[in-house]
């Protein structure tokens, strides 16, 4: 409270009356309930020689119902029941600003002297202008030779989907049949270490083996490859022709569950 009571000395020095006249009136209550009734006396005193020299200030707002209304003197918040409420602010120029979520904040000015009581109309808040989403169009327009008809794209997302899958349906083939050649190679090898009984030595029996997994490793691959490419081609052909025909048929038809007849050609061995 002593220090309280030195920083309200020096805010009345320098003019900070209402500054002043609220730390004495703080020091004056919190003395008197901890015994120091002296100091009370004296802060009570000199709280009451400011009081008549007070500038007030009075904040009016147009518009007090907005959601989230928030003001500000200078960095003190004032709550709505001071919003008509003269009250005490430290002479000169005393700043005000108003904020509310959507709007538009507001600042405003107001010069305040001693022994004077002034006014501060705070107006209605502006509103925040809403972005409008832009638009999308898959349509590209040209205009040659004064053609000013819009023509969509035929090569759509389908069409697209259908090329890939159709070049990872030929790779698939590839790799089926670079398989099925090392299966069909390695055999050739294992027979060559077996006798007219079918029976083989160790490398015989490996070579045998390896065979098998290459040509299981062929199979998968043709399979795969031939699923891709018949799916490329139905993707292509029920493809519409212009981005304009994409709307409904198309997504219903995905929707529904068109789906390609898996087509493969499975490589097979058979070994005595």
């Amino acid at each position: 409270m002593g220090t309280l009571y030195r920083l309200a000395d020096c805010y009345e020095h320098i003019g900070r009356t209402a500054s002043a006249w609220a730390a004495f009136v703080e020091v004056a209550g919190s003395t008197k309930t901890s015994g120091q009734q002296a100091r009370a006396d004296d802060a009570k005193k000199r709280a009451e020689a400011l009081e008549p020299t007070l500038p007030k200030l009075v904040i009016r707002v147009a518009e007090p119902d907005v959601p989230g209304l928030v003001i500000k003197r200078g960095e003190v918040a004032v709550g709505r029941a001071q919003w008509v409420t003269p009250m005490p602010v430290d002479p000169g120029n005393v700043s005000v600003v108003a904020s509310a979520p959507g709007r538009k904040p507001w600042r405003g000015m107001v010069a305040v002297v001693a022994r004077s009581a002034s006014q501060l109309e705070v107006p209605a808040l502006e509103r925040e202008p809403v972005a409008t989403p832009t638009a999308f169009s898959t349509d590209t327009s040209t205009a040659k030779n004064g053609d000013s008809d819009a023509r969509p794209s035929s090569f759509g997302t389908q069409r697209t989907l259908a090329v890939v899958a159709g070049i990872a349906g030929v790779a698939a083939l590839g790799v089926g049949g670079a398989f099925g050649l090392v299966s069909m190679g390695k055999k050739s090898d294992a027979d060559k270490r077996c006798d007219a009984t079918n029976a083989c030595d160790d490398a015989g029996l490996a070579l045998r083996h390896d065979a098998i997994n290459s040509g299981n490793i062929g199979t998968i691959g043709f399979v795969a490859g031939g699923a891709l490419v018949a799916a490329g081609v139905v993707l292509w052909v029920t493809a519409p022709s212009s981005a304009k025909r994409l709307g409904a048929t198309a997504q219903r038809s995905l929707r529904a569950g068109i789906a390609p007849r898996w087509a493969g050609v499975s490589l097979q061995m058979e070994l005595p």
